[in-house]
């Protein structure tokens, strides 16, 4: 089954055209390798989404909005004008129609808000320059020519190729803006709101600057706002050598700088373009060394002196030392004193300190590494009931740890993490295994999408019971697909006729019928509406919790706001599988594990999983979206037998 799979998702990749890679996928690679990051804090999807569509509002305006837009004296009039067009246009609907989800997000919005007044008072003084060049030039100065002045969203393509490439590279990305100059030069423009990684923004606005294909008389800026603005600009002739390295990478990436190897049997599905992603060098044994002298210097400065037991575990995200109190020593002096031992230790954030029979502490590893897909195995799959199993993450022991959602422990799972912390793609990852270890007629998919991006590749996928469910559109409704959800339950346990579980029923039928799973990416969102929606949503999901495992039916549901509102006494009854992943404080942790450590955690996929017992600790599985969109639209269950 999986060499097969792996021949279809390779056969779309390598195409006669050459082998497509997206900027994006450039990015998240670069961005991987490098830990460091930029100043700001990190923005919210949702309003870093409203934020671009304000952007490409104001330069996408009619004439007679650009007439009145720019018929002030003053730049500072034209910045109000853009500042208040925006807010008709875009933002204060935004924030109107998104009020209960952004409840608690004052801090986030108020930076938002900040941001806008950066953005506009920006594009007045670009605005206003422009018109003062054309005055100068004795040219009358028209707003409706801006739309070809200064562009948004623009689509870009490059096929790229080199003597030592086996095929052809295809580049493909779009481009927040694209500024043309006088003299004929063109600016590409990336606006980043929140934390930014610098090297990894300006590698990509590179990109892009080559793939307007005008030759080296371009420049390239990356403007932040964190929320305040800040700009880099780097001219065209700065910036050969690092599109020379990039080029070098992409032909890493796409598996052409050398001759394909065939896969091999005992390898998952797998993309060519993914096949020698570089990876960060290994922790050698001087490192673990010379950090438990470290933390053994930092304990003993914080009256916790310990001995240590056994040899350090290295993990991808993580060393975990495990000792024991000295005599004298309470063992909740070790939590009190997370912080010192972080300052002491140089750590982005606390070590994740666990107590019990002895004490563990989880110090950030300083080469972390990601675990890729490629790099795993998938759990096996039955010819006739398919697989169960949801990929969770992979331990300190390499080993691949699921979740069997035909287990009552972990039939149904919560998961919840703060924007950032790689909570959607985890859930993206998760649907992905199922998918590449289950055929049509084993799976069906219900993806409830209420931020729009997380399932959208999954449009038009065999595996889908129904369209992706977009909350809010005219024709959708939420109450009626988990109705549906209801009703297929009902006419499963009409028909299971003594049979325990739907293992049972498939065995004794001899027929496959469906696991059906229901994966909601921000479910804080559709309960945060009316009081009367969320009553009906949540009566619903808690007979669906309490009903569904026997008759194979289960929800994956994922919140950033891990909050009583959200997580009723009956939600977290009924859902006994928990995902969290970095949270943005003690109390959200013990929302979901009934105890704080889930805050400490380093974003980027690290996560805690608990179904029975104390929450463990896991790395989730690196998906790229090139993967993720081969397996997603294959269909191929005509070929896994």
């Amino acid at each position: 089954m999986n060499q097969k799979l792996s021949n279809r998702l390779n056969s779309q990749e390598s195409s006669s055209r050459g082998v497509e890679i997206s900027v994006s996928d450039v990015r998240q690679q670069i961005y991987l390798a490098d830990p460091s990051s930029g100043t700001g804090s990190p923005s919210c999807c949702e309003l870093g989404t409203a934020f671009h569509r304000l952007i490409a509002s104001l330069l996408n305006s009619s004439n007679a909005e650009l007439s009145t837009i720019f018929s002030g004296a003053s730049v500072d009039d034209w910045a109000a004008e853009l500042r208040d067009f925006g807010y008709r246009r875009e933002l204060g609907p935004f924030l109107i129609g998104n009020a209960a989800a952004l409840h608690g997000r004052g801090d986030a919005v108020m930076n938002l808000w900040v941001a806008v007044n950066e953005a506009t008072l920006w594009l007045a003084q670009l605005f206003w320059d422009h018109r003062q060049r054309q005055l100068r030039d004795g040219k009358r100065f028209n707003p409706s020519e801006l739309a070809n002045w200064f562009q948004s969203e623009v689509p870009l393509r490059l096929e790229l190729t080199d003597p030592s490439w086996t095929q052809p590279v295809v580049l493909t990305g779009v481009a927040d803006s694209v500024l043309s100059l006088p003299g004929g030069r063109r600016c590409v423009i990336e606006y980043k709101l929140g934390k930014t990684a610098p090297e990894a923004d300006l590698c990509q606005t590179t990109l892009y600057h080559q793939m307007l294909n005008d030759g080296g008389n371009n420049s390239i800026a990356v403007i932040g706002f964190l929320p305040e603005r800040s700009e880099r600009l780097i001219e065209g002739n700065q910036i050969g050598e690092l599109q020379q390295r990039l080029q070098t990478l992409i032909g890493k990436l796409a598996g052409v700088d050398r001759p394909r190897v065939a896969p091999q049997p005992q390898r998952k599905p797998t993309v060519a373009a993914e096949q020698v992603t570089p990876k960060p060098k290994s922790t050698t044994e001087v490192d673990v060394q010379s950090l438990a002298k470290q933390l053994k210097a930092a304990l003993n400065e914080a009256d916790c002196e310990s001995t240590f037991v056994g040899e350090p575990i290295v993990g991808p995200t993580f060393i975990r030392f495990t000792v024991n109190p000295a005599r004298g020593v309470r063992p909740d002096r070790y939590p009190r004193n997370a912080e010192l031992l972080q300052i002491r230790l140089r750590c982005q954030r606390p070590p994740v300190i666990q107590t019990g029979a002895s004490i563990t502490i989880d110090v950030q590893r300083p080469d972390r590494q990601f675990v890729a897909w490629d790099d795993i195995d998938l759990p096996a799959s039955d010819p006739l009931h398919g697989c169960a199993k949801v990929l969770i993450g992979v331990g300190l022991d390499g080993k691949v740890r699921t979740a069997d959602l035909a287990d009552s422990t972990c039939s149904h799972l919560l998961v919840a993490g703060v924007s950032g912390s790689g909570k959607s793609e985890w859930l993206r990852t998760a649907v992905a295994g199922l998918i590449a270890t289950n055929t049509p007629e084993q799976l069906q998919l219900v993806a409830i999408d209420p931020k729009r991006v997380a399932f959208h590749d999954l449009q038009g996928s065999p595996y889908l019971r129904c369209p992706v469910v977009f909350p809010g559109d005219a024709d959708t409704d939420i109450i009626s697909v988990l109705d549906d959800l209801i009703e297929e339950m009902e006419d499963r346990y009409a028909s299971l006729d003594g049979c325990a579980s739907l293992a049972e029923w498939i065995d004794r039928s001899g027929k496959p019928v469906p696991r059906i799973i229901c994966v909601c990416d921000e479910y804080a969102d559709i309960m945060l509406a009316s009081t009367k929606q969320r009553r009906d949503i949540e009566t619903r999901i808690t007979r669906l919790g309490s009903k569904g495992r026997a008759c194979g039916i289960h929800l994956i549901l994922a919140t950033q706001q891990p909050s009583r509102k959200t997580i009723t006494g009956a939600i977290q009854t009924n859902l006994p599988g928990r995902v969290g992943l970095t949270m943005t404080s003690a109390t959200e942790s013990r929302m979901l594990f009934e105890q704080s450590g889930a805050e400490d955690l380093l974003m980027k996929g690290d996560l805690l999983y608990k179904d029975i017992g104390a929450p463990h600790r896991y790395q989730a599985v690196y998906l790229s979206d090139t993967q993720r969109r081969a397996i997603y639209s294959a269909s191929p269950a005509s070929e896994r037998v």
